[in-house]
């Protein structure tokens, strides 16, 4: 069998859980049992791609490459860009994207937003991210709540089960603890605590109290963050059941991950990803570096200067995301801002 055949094939699994997911409406039970279901099917769809051979995965990524680009065609700001590429027909390869010009948040400053939106997906579907402004402006982008929730759910499951296998959703239970609101459409326990307040050990305490009376297995946080409650509780002497420690939102410096392992007593790793994509990619659990695998089922990844050309292998270059499932409001070839080798 060939591989565009068996491709064909991974592609309609993808599909079937998407179509599913649609019926099923899983964001409006995301803790329940439609939204574990929906999860488990994701996952193990994921879980099928990570290992994949790398022909088998470029040729899913261009046939979901090609279905975005046809879903692109039908909004007006798209496909006069894409015309003007001479990409209104399908690709023959993934690499021919490089000819429509890079995008970034400047480029949709005083579009109205219905103008960047699929006319195929109706209004209560939409759920729109904004982004906290710590780069520039705030920005804020359209998903299909959907797939959304339960697609980056499965990634962070499998994700978190590389470096804890045991890690598992136990109907409501919270997955994870943070201190600020994530959308990955599962139950979460918010830590009320703030290192500028007055009564950090009073807070620290209560916060402590609460993690062992939930019980998240982990902790997504930004490392500056996580560092400062896990010194002070390691201060107060204080335990909490958490199992796996998960840093985003900045880079994970070595001195600052051993002394949170040290803290908490459990692994530290990291995840790359942005509002606007989502979870693009994850730290490697072999190696440790600075090393990350790019979620390749649902991004197109690239690295580019400025002007949109590819950078040679080896290279830095900015990052240049295509989010492959989002038909909601198509996101093709955006430069975060961020630079990676």
């Amino acid at each position: 069998m060939s591989i565009h055949s068996v491709a064909r094939r991974v592609e309609a699994r993808w599909t079937a859980v998407r179509f599913l997911a649609s019926l099923l409406r899983a964001y409006r039970d995301e803790p329940g049992l439609r939204h574990r279901l929906l999860t488990a099917l994701f996952e193990k769809l994921v879980a099928e791609m990570e290992c994949a051979d790398s022909a088998l995965l470029q040729e899913v990524q261009l046939l979901k490459l090609r279905k975005l680009l046809r879903c692109a065609m039908r909004v007006p700001w798209w496909r006069e860009r894409l015309v003007g590429a001479g990409l209104a027909g399908p690709l023959a390869r993934l690499e021919q994207i490089a000819a429509l010009p890079v995008v970034t948040k400047s480029s949709f400053a005083g579009i109205p937003r219905r103008n960047l939106l699929s006319s195929r997906i109706p209004d209560r579907r939409l759920i729109f991210r904004r982004t906290s402004g710590t780069t520039g402006a705030p920005f804020e982008w359209g998903h299909d709540r959907n797939t959304f929730y339960v697609e980056i759910n499965a990634h962070f499951l499998r994700f978190a089960r590389w470096h804890v296998p045991a890690i598992k959703r136990r109907g409501r239970r919270a997955l994870f603890a943070t201190f600020f609101l994530s959308s990955y459409g599962v139950p979460r326990v918010l830590v009320p605590w703030e290192p500028a307040a007055r009564d950090t050990y009073e807070q620290c305490l209560r916060a402590a109290a609460l993690l062992r009376q939930e019980g998240p297995p982990v902790f997504y946080a930004s490392p500056g963050m996580l560092l400062l409650f896990a010194s002070r509780l390691r201060e107060l002497r204080q335990e909490i059941p958490i199992r796996l420690a998960v840093c985003a939102g900045e880079r994970v410096q070595d001195a600052v991950r051993d002394s949170i392992a040290q803290a908490l007593n459990c692994p530290v790793v990291a995840q790359y990803g942005s509002v606007e994509a989502g979870l693009l990619a994850v730290e490697c659990p072999m190696i440790r570096a600075p090393l990350y695998h790019i979620n390749a089922s649902r991004v197109y990844i690239e690295l580019t200067d400025k002007e949109g050309r590819v950078v040679p292998e080896g290279g830095s270059g900015f990052v240049t995301v295509t989010s492959l499932d989002n038909r909601a409001m198509p996101l093709i070839r955006y430069q975060l801002g961020d630079i990676a080798r």
